[in-house]
């Protein structure tokens, strides 16, 4: 399959991780045809090491500096600055395995569809077995099957984001872009409500095998849980719409009702932790909350946790979170 591959780096003041991820890069055992670098309005070095590494490099490596828009917005200048055929995207503070693009190429030209998407396991901080983020996990085998409906795999990965990190995928440029790229809105869940929506145009697929590393550090966005459930809760909300008005990516009414379903859970979380960190404010959002819920399911366990909280600030603290 003679397909080019544009590798895609957005960066927000990512001096101290951004070489790495370049020489990850250019470290693979199969070139990619390009490297675009988006570097969103940072404010430490990240754009001068880009320029220089840039001059050196055997790829062509093409920076772009745009003001501080977030992640989605700098995806998405990526997606349109870049040429290849396939597009994967490095997180500035991930880095990739040596043969992560020679083994998803390898299955795109197994599988005879550009239109694909493929991840692939990844390390969390180490590598090392104990650490592989699909370890314990059973819901990615759906997307190693040679024969499933994307309703397959929509309904396992509402049910969980086994794809996990934007640094193991690949996908066809032009349908992304076809489908609108990235929800400018969010900086936070982002993945997984474009991945859900390319699940209507093009099938997932999973490779079994670390391809990437995945690194925590103190400027992580994953670790806001409040952010995390809000987005999450905004995507789906965001994918239900879509459903609705009869677009084209009029989603199947069993995957709508998941996705109603997880709308539910994911606002219930945003609310119980909001209620953690201020009463009042958590309280304020268990009634605007009210009439968002859009299943009965959803509606029972919301009145379970609104009636829980109820009880706890009339206790004035006595009863603790359970």
């Amino acid at each position: 399959m003679g397909v080019s591959v544009s590798a895609i780096i957005p960066v927000y003041n990512g001096e101290a991780f951004l070489q790495d991820a370049i020489e990850s890069i250019l470290q693979q055992t199969q070139r990619v045809s390009e490297i675009i670098i988006i570097d969103d309005g940072s404010k430490d070095k990240s754009f001068d090491i880009a320029v220089s590494i840039s001059k050196s490099s055997l790829i062509p490596i093409k920076v772009f500096k745009q003001q501080n828009s977030g992640v989605s917005v700098a995806r998405n200048l990526g997606l349109v600055k870049s040429s290849g055929d396939l597009v994967a995207f490095l997180d500035v503070d991930d880095i990739w395995m040596p043969t992560k693009i020679e083994k998803q190429l390898a299955l795109y030209d197994e599988l005879k569809s550009d239109e694909a998407f493929v991840f692939t396991d990844y390390y969390l901080d180490y590598e090392n077995d104990t650490c592989r983020a699909f370890t314990g996990y059973s819901d990615y085998n759906v997307c190693t099957q040679s024969n499933f409906s994307k309703e397959d795999f929509q309904l396992a990965f509402i049910r969980r984001n086994f794809v996990g990190t934007a640094s193991t995928v690949m996908f066809n440029r032009e349908l992304a872009l076809k489908i609108g790229g990235f929800n400018n809105r969010l900086n936070h869940s982002e993945d997984f409500d474009f991945i859900l929506r390319y699940s209507q145009h093009g099938c997932v697929y999973a490779i079994n095998e670390p391809l990437a590393t995945k690194r925590s550090h103190g400027a992580n966005l994953s670790g806001d849980l409040k952010l995390h459930f809000w987005s999450h809760y905004t995507a789906l909300k965001s994918n239900i719409d879509l459903t609705s008005s009869f677009t084209r990516f009029n989603y199947r009414r069993e995957v709508e009702y998941e996705m109603m379903l997880s709308h539910d859970m994911y606002l219930i979380r945003f609310c119980n932790q909001v209620y953690e960190l201020s009463i009042k404010k958590g309280l304020k959002e268990y009634f605007k909350a009210i009439l968002k819920m859009k299943t009965f399911r959803g509606l029972k366990e919301f009145s379970k946790a609104f009636i829980r909280k109820v009880i706890r600030t009339a206790s004035f603290g006595v009863i603790k979170r359970t």
